[in-house]
């Protein structure tokens, strides 16, 4: 495994956690494209958790407008168990990203989130990123509470005490919020693009699916 690789680095996790052995050549794409090992992942991180997939022997046994759609809707089984786990929103990517191979440094992204987020749980196996900070509170005594109620003003009101003007303050608000007014529409942007996603997502398995159905009748 290279260090510095993250892409190798969930490939090695994956691997070692789920016990599957990725293909000599294939792309770690290609590999976890069906879905078949994502689920065995989470099913290995929380037993279950990715509720009814399809295995490797059922999708060879589909034709194949058939087993694309079971594979599909084994990713979306992970990314179901990866929300329930707790693997943030931010780090989540939809279905196309990689059955598609639209935007896999999305799903690379996942997969070091979901490592962190097994840690987090306890998951005493292998490791893969960082380990999410737990959360540190600090207690005080009623004394040291009541030292810090009493300190003068001018330590808890700087600006005030350094005779900071009114025009400065004005220009700092206004800068808020023009910042804050960027910020929203840069969440719009992002939202409005996340909903297209979806949209055209749903529209492609819907056609995958009646596609199917048109299969089976033929049959």
């Amino acid at each position: 495994m290279a260090d510095g690789d993250p892409e190798e680095q969930a490939a090695f996790w994956v691997g070692v956690v789920t016990g599957s052995v990725q293909p000599e050549g294939e792309s770690l794409q290609a590999w976890l494209k069906s879905g078949v090992v994502l689920c065995e992942l989470v099913n290995t991180l929380s037993p279950g958790c990715a509720g009814k997939t399809s295995s490797r022997e059922v999708l060879a046994s589909k034709p194949q407008m058939i087993r694309r759609m079971k594979e599909m809707e084994n990713i979306v089984s992970y990314s179901e168990a990866a929300r329930a786990l707790g693997v943030p929103e931010s780090d989540m990517f939809v279905t196309f990203d990689l059955y598609e191979d639209k935007n896999f440094p999305a799903v690379v992204r996942n997969l070091h989130s979901l490592g962190r987020v097994a840690q987090q749980r306890g998951f005493d196996g292998p490791t893969l990123g960082a380990k999410l900070a737990s959360k540190n509170v600090r207690k005080f005594s009623q004394a040291q509470l009541d030292e810090a109620k009493a300190m003068p003003a001018k330590w808890t009101n700087r600006g005030d005490s350094m005779g900071e003007g009114q025009a400065v303050k004005d220009a700092r608000a206004a800068q808020a919020a023009k910042d804050a007014e960027e910020a929203r529409e840069k969440a719009r942007v992002v939202e409005e693009e996340a909903l297209a996603r979806e949209a055209e997502e749903a529209r492609l398995v819907e056609e995958e699916r009646a596609a199917a159905a048109r299969l089976v009748e033929e049959e």
